[in-house]
């Protein structure tokens, strides 16, 4: 599948892993009716592509996800309820059907462990004291560690 064309999810596979970012740096990756279809078509080509064994889901810039964009999917749609509902279930169907049933692992990075996942790229960390600095280094950037960043709060 050809993911270039997307203007605001950028998805890169390198290493049996699919790393999908939402790009909207500039409204803090708030989700609009154009990034959940982006998404869902992003997630549809990866959950069949053999060279995905693994997703990271991340965000562009200084922030994982600030929302929904309250003008795009809200204001700009009250009076439009057919694409309004469209807007809603494409939603609904990337974060909660697809990203639910991926068929490889999934693991979502917080933007401020971005900078120690893209080092990792080139050069996995296997031992210990490299993953320790890694921690370390997500500490001193978030105050935690780069688990407790990226899980769920």
């Amino acid at each position: 599948m050809d993911f270039s064309k997307f203007q605001t999810v950028k998805v890169e596979v390198a290493q049996d892993i699919a790393w999908v970012t939402m790009n909207r740096p500039g409204k803090r990756n708030a989700m609009s009716p154009q990034m959940h279809e982006e998404m869902i078509a992003a997630l549809r080509g990866l959950a069949v592509a053999p060279e995905a064994k693994a997703l990271v889901l991340t965000g562009a810039g200084e922030s994982w996800s600030a929302g929904q964009d309250i003008q795009l999917f809200f204001r700009d749609l009250d009076d439009k309820p057919t694409e309004k509902r469209r807007a809603i279930l494409a939603s609904q169907e990337w974060r909660w059907n697809q990203l639910a049933h991926f068929p490889s692992p999934l693991s979502r990075w917080s933007t401020a462990s971005a900078t120690a996942r893209r080092s990792r790229r080139s050069s996995p960390a296997t031992s210990r004291s490299q993953r320790r600095t890694r921690s370390s280094a997500c500490r001193k950037s978030t105050g935690a560690s780069c688990r407790e960043a990226s899980s769920p709060r």
